[in-house]
């Protein structure tokens, strides 16, 4: 059992490595200066841009659709849409984006840059994607309440559109037959 842990041990300190070094390209001074804000306070945000990015929408209001898309702005204007990152295996992107997603601010400003940066990186162009389908997703819920209660308004509109001409035809027919005798 000890063999097998320490193989396994020196398999995932390779697998952090080369991670690390295939995403040293992405890594300049400008991006590990955006990775270590997400970890520290904000008062935009009332904690750090990283809790903030992890929480989901909870209704489907305009007021969800704009701090989604918030986010997005967010996102984007760091350049998190232009990183390259298929040179690590979907499997790893999303292993790491999980573990930022569920580790602490605390535990992650405690990391050594060789674990820290390729989380980080995984996790925010994980919410990237995930924040774009999510606001869409919202959108077409919101245009459907819509649609469904503007195909219910027209129905009700012509509801009593069909009364009224019922009515005036009863009145019509009344007239007639007065016109005839």
């Amino acid at each position: 059992v000890t063999r097998l842990e320490r193989m396994v041990a020196n398999v995932r300190q390779t697998a952090q490595k080369e991670t690390y070094r295939s995403l040293s390209v992405l890594l300049t001074q400008e991006c590990r200066t955006f990775l270590d804000t997400l970890l520290l306070p904000h008062e935009t945000f009332n904690s750090s841009p990283l809790t903030w990015l992890r929480k989901e929408a909870q209704s489907n209001t305009a007021q969800a659709i704009l701090a989604s898309l918030n986010k997005l702005t967010f996102l984007r204007k760091s350049g998190v849409e232009q990183w390259e990152l298929s040179v690590i295996t979907p499997n790893r992107l999303k292993f790491l984006a999980r573990l930022g997603r569920k580790a602490t601010t605390q535990y992650l400003q405690r990391l050594n840059e060789e674990r820290r940066y390729p989380i980080l990186m995984a996790f925010v162009h994980e919410a990237l994607i995930e924040v774009t389908d999510e606001t869409i997703e919202m959108v077409d819920r919101c245009l459907w309440a819509l649609y469904k209660d503007s195909k219910k308004e027209l129905e009700e509109f012509q509801h009593k559109n069909f009364r009224s001409l019922n009515e005036t035809l009863r009145m019509y027919q009344q007239l007639a037959k007065v016109i005839v005798d």
